[in-house]
């Protein structure tokens, strides 16, 4: 008896293994590292969105203006940009470009105001001077031709300084 029960368990686990061979197929893991990968290296950033919009002086100068629109987006409405994903009315960015105004003049003006003097990335003198709105403030930006005035609503809102505001504008501007 203990021997047909033998057998009777042997031809059975053969059977499940004869038919479970043509069934089904086994998973096989690869660790070898894959060959069609593409490297990037720490300098190379995906493709920007960059767009153009011609913008006005005062004395109706033309400038082009090139921002990146993943940061902020164009109103339409001359020199009036926001921060992406935020409201076009409180959160606001306006340039405004003043031709032959005097860069020494606005600060003298704007004296009991100043709260920040700075340089630009490309060496332009600049600073910020508040408002009776402690939400808004003004960059002004000296140039060759006069300067930038820089509105800037909501600041608390924006991820990014006064001096990180003004070369956005600055490089804008030149490029």
């Amino acid at each position: 008896m203990k021997r047909l029960t033998a057998a009777l368990l042997t031809f059975c686990l053969l059977l499940s293994v004869t038919a479970c061979r043509n069934g089904t197929k086994s998973t096989t893991v690869n660790t070898a590292a894959p060959t069609n990968v593409t490297e990037v290296s720490a300098t190379e950033h995906p493709e920007e969105a960059f767009e153009k919009v011609e913008l006005l002086s005062e004395s109706g100068a033309s400038f082009m203006f090139t921002y990146d629109s993943d940061i902020i987006a164009y109103t339409g409405q001359g020199g009036k940009f926001y921060l992406v994903g935020s409201d076009a009315t409180k959160c606001f960015l306006h340039i405004n470009i003043q031709d032959n105004a005097d860069f020494e003049n606005a600060k003298t003006t704007y004296q009991s105001s100043v709260s920040k003097e700075f340089k630009t990335e490309s060496g332009k003198a600049a600073f910020v001077y508040t408002t009776d709105n402690a939400a808004k403030y003004h960059i002004i930006i000296g140039t060759e031709k006069g300067i930038l005035n820089i509105y800037v609503g909501a600041s608390s809102e924006w991820p990014y300084s006064e001096e990180q505001i003004a070369n956005i504008v600055d490089q804008g501007l030149a490029g």
